[in-house]
């Protein structure tokens, strides 16, 4: 009897490597995990196709001196447009440059908030516009922490699916007003950790006046030397974290007999020379405090004025000449000069002067109307992406002053913007600014290239490239995309005055708002954890007879 047996045959050619994608990486994990590939609605999916788009945080910031008094008024025009989609629930974490909700994080300052400085020195309290800037911005926004010093006020929200990733909250306020004791003027500051990035964000009221430049540049140094706030889960920080450099120099030569030279004086007497000498020193100190945040965000009514007569100024505005103007502006002068400011950026100004208004004390204006509109803006800006409507000329025989200001929504609405018409006729000034700062990264050293101790003449060295042996093979073209650059420093979507015909009146200054696009590519603190643990191998034992 004969049995049959099947002998094996040729094996087979092993398939040709197919490109793994991570879809297929995914689904081998979820395989060998034994986990079902449902996502969870705890938290909105993060597609890693999306990362090199939206690697940014959404921030907004708004500033506004709100004259000492809380009117019933719209805050759509201050806040932006708050559509009901924003209450869904979301399906992803990132968010795209345009205008409008929702942003990542809300960070609000006013000066001069709910009451006039005198009697905020005594009643700080700020609650009845907590409560409103609560309602207005609804349940998808979280409170993280408000801090206050006599009129000044910040508020910082977060979009409620962040919230989980902002940790180390911070607040701390300083002042500069009367002998620096008073909190007239001064600063209020948050600091917060989302993710590994520290952020901080200061709202400042600086002295007034046109001719005060100096104490200005005084208060903005103080708050930047002199703020004490945490920083991520660290001790609190100055704004002099380490001893200067002459210290250092002498710590390092004390034990030496000679010590070096002390740095030269500047030899001119000018009134240039040493403002430019101080304004250099001034700006070195101001590195150090921001050397210990990621991104520092600083804004408010920085009373910088523009050094000008009000009748050349107010003739610019009707020319819409604001590049003119801009050569006058403190601010703008200070940071090319190497002022304490000079480290921050700012985004180019295509706005008309945010200060100083009449108010409805002294001009009479229309009933805010109740249609809802996206925030007007003056003049229009390459980076808006929003459309504005900038206030015209005033006709034959009204003031120079005025402006005309159409309503976004109904062009036979007009209503007129006066310029400070009271007895002071105060310069129209860009008072109200916001800057930022990034700490600049660690550039990674190149290794230096080595060369030979001797050089072959001319003619060794065309014998030896002649050579076919030694001619380099040239390169066949590839295909292959070289990476991309990535710019990491933060971007300014939108940056423009809300002269909007609903906040006529309320106070003399119109608001200021910035969008910026910070980077962040921490969207994921951990990786996904495995539903059950891996099982261990085991051998049987050797089993013996």
């Amino acid at each position: 009897m004969s049995v049959l047996t099947e002998t094996p045959g040729p094996l087979p050619d092993p398939p040709k490597a197919m490109p793994i994608s991570w879809f297929k990486v995914k689904a081998l994990t979820q395989f060998l995990s034994k986990t079902p590939a449902v996502p969870t609605t705890d938290t909105p999916t993060v597609r890693p196709q999306h990362y090199h788009q939206h690697q940014r945080l959404k921030i907004f910031i708004g500033t506004w001196n709100m004259y000492g008094r809380l009117l019933p008024i719209d805050l759509e025009p201050f806040l932006t447009t708050r559509a009901n989609a924003g209450d869904a629930e979301p399906t992803s974490l990132f968010l795209d440059n345009q205008v409008g909700h929702p942003y990542h994080l809300m960070v609000i300052g006013t000066q001069e908030c709910e009451r006039d400085i005198s009697e905020s020195l005594f009643y700080p309290s700020k609650e009845m516009w907590e409560q409103r800037l609560a309602e207005y911005l609804g349940p998808s926004y979280q409170p993280l922490r408000t801090e206050t010093l006599a009129a000044l006020h910040l508020a910082v929200f977060v979009w409620k699916p962040m919230a989980s990733l902002v940790k180390q909250v911070h607040g701390e306020s300083i002042k500069t007003g009367w002998a620096n004791m008073i909190g007239n003027k001064g600063a209020v500051a948050i600091s917060l950790q989302i993710g590994s990035k520290d952020l901080l964000f200061i709202n400042c009221h600086l002295r007034a006046h046109q001719t005060n430049l100096s104490e200005r540049n005084a208060n903005v140094q103080r708050i930047l030397s002199e703020l004490h706030i945490h920083r991520g889960n660290r001790k609190k920080t100055t704004g002099v974290p380490h001893a200067p450099k002459w210290q250092q120099v002498f710590k390092k030569f004390r034990k030496s007999s000679t010590l070096p030279p002390l740095p030269p004086l500047p030899t001119s007497t000018s009134t240039g020379t040493l403002a430019s000498a101080q304004s250099t020193a001034d700006a070195t100190v101001a590195k150090s405090l921001l050397d210990q945040f990621d991104h520092v965000f600083l804004f408010g009514d920085t009373n910088y004025r523009i050094d000008a007569s009000r009748s050349f100024v107010l003739q610019c505005l009707q020319q819409r000449d604001i590049a003119t103007l801009l050569k006058h502006d403190q601010l703008s002068i200070e940071r090319q000069q190497g002022g304490p400011l000079a480290v921050f950026k700012e985004h180019p100004i295509y706005f008309m002067p945010t200060y100083k208004f009449d108010t409805s004390d002294t001009v009479a204006t229309p009933t805010p109307t109740t249609a809802t509109s996206p925030a007007s803006s003056t003049l229009p800006s390459p980076k808006s992406s929003i459309a504005t409507v900038p206030p015209q000329p005033p006709a034959k025989g009204v003031s120079l002053s005025s402006f005309i200001l159409p309503s976004p929504t109904d062009l036979t609405l007009n209503t007129t913007i006066t310029y400070d018409t009271s007895p002071k006729m105060r310069v129209p000034s860009w008072t109200d600014r916001i800057l930022w700062h990034d700490r600049p990264r660690h550039a990674t050293k190149k290794k230096k290239r080595m060369m030979p101790t001797e050089v072959p003449n001319k003619a060794a060295l065309k014998k030896i490239t002649s050579t076919p042996w030694l001619m380099k093979k040239k390169k066949k073209p590839t295909t292959t995309l070289q990476p991309q650059l990535v710019n990491r420093d933060t971007l300014c979507y939108h940056y423009d005055a809300v002269m909007d015909h609903r906040l006529i009146g309320a106070s003399d200054h119109f608001p200021v708002i910035g969008i910026y696009g910070v980077w962040f590519d921490e969207w994921q603190t951990t990786p996904p954890a495995l539903s059950e643990p891996p099982v261990k191998k085991s051998w049987p034992k050797k089993m013996g007879f």
